[in-house]
């Protein structure tokens, strides 16, 4: 690998940089949920005022939560995926991962479940975060990466065929969109293929 070339998982940071990604992401939660319903209801997937040209909700949809319940759990989630997987890659690459997996829990919402008229919350982009840090692992030949695959897989099918698991609406206080999850896995695949083929080039011969 040539010596200008950066790769593509960064194993040794200190740890203020392993998680201060995380750190701006709790505090970009923090801030929209404590805006007022106006302001929360103007951020959430609609899928009727995103075909009438609000795009924004794409993304920020991600960003607001039904209420405190969801909010903790989301952000126990994310505190979870950063304290297994925050030193994979440096930070941009993890911005560029949330992009891309939260993008597509909205527009696979959007494009194949035309039934669901709204939403909110991070938990989509979270499962794509969590499918892109266990494919670091797999990269860096770490068995537990499968291990990960597996797991999100078999919960994934779990919600798909029996439904959303125990007592998880109750903690959210709505329904769990599941499909969104789905979508969001995908796009956590999405961006690891991506790094995949990055990490393939980085090992060819020169």
């Amino acid at each position: 690998m040539p010596p200008t070339q950066k790769p593509v998982f960064v194993t040794a940071l200190p740890p203020l940089r392993l998680l201060w990604p995380a750190g701006v992401l709790s505090a970009l939660l923090l801030f929209c949920q404590l805006l007022p319903e106006s302001g929360q209801l103007g951020l959430r997937y609609d899928r009727a005022l995103i075909g009438d040209g609000q795009f924004w909700r794409v993304l920020t949809a991600n960003f607001v939560h039904l209420g405190w319940g969801h909010f903790w759990l989301n952000l126990a989630g994310l505190a979870f995926v950063a304290l297994l997987f925050a030193g994979d890659r440096s930070a941009s690459r993890w911005l560029a991962g949330l992009l891309v997996s939260g993008v597509a829990t909205s527009l696979g919402v959007y494009w194949f479940n035309p039934e669901i008229e709204w939403m909110a919350g991070l938990s989509g982009a979270l499962h794509g975060l969590f499918v892109l840090g266990a494919i670091g692992m797999i990269l860096l030949g770490e068995w537990l990466g499968w291990a990960l695959v597996a797991g999100v897989l078999a919960k994934l099918g779990w919600e798909q065929l029996v439904g959303e698991l125990p007592m998880t609406g109750e903690l959210i206080g709505g329904s769990v969109v599941t499909a969104a999850h789905v979508w969001g896995a995908a796009g956590g695949l999405l961006a690891g293929l991506r790094e995949i083929l990055i990490w393939r080039r980085q090992r060819a011969p020169l």
